[in-house]
Formats: C-alpha cells, structure tokens, sequence
C-alpha cells in the first residue's frame, strides 16, 4: 500500500459521497413536488424515503471521520 493513500479511507469517502448524492437527488425530488412539478400524493413517501437517505448519509460521514481519527490518515 502506498503510504499516501489508504484504501479505506477512499472506500469510505466514496461510500459518503454515495450517500450524500442519494440524499440531495431526494431532497430534490421532494423540491419538485413543492413546486407543482410532481404529485403532492407522493410527498409523504419521498419525505420518509429522504429522512433514511438523511440517516445514511450521517452513518457514512461518521464512518468516515471515525476512520481518520482512528488510523490516523
């Protein structure tokens, strides 16, 4: 392994960056309902669907910073 590059850490970030593009395109997604541009019948699905993308996306960037600390890289 190169000492400059933990492979973790990249699994990790990528695992966060994942996440964090679930969560905003369904964030999005209940933008567009807001606006009109969806049915308002699905909000209360997408608002459930969001909140553990929400969640997700908390776990992996824990995940990841816990890997930092933790290893040090």
């Amino acid at each position: 392994m190169n000492d400059r590059r933990c492979e973790e850490k990249l699994r990790l970030l990528f695992k966060y960056r994942n996440a964090t593009n679930l969560y905003s395109n369904r964030v999005a997604l209940m933008a567009d309902i807001a606006a009109g541009l969806l049915p308002k019948g699905e909000f209360a699905l997408l608002s459930k669907i969001a909140s553990q993308a929400h969640d997700e996306c908390v776990e992996a960037r824990d995940k990841f910073y816990k890997h930092i600390a933790e290893h040090g890289c």
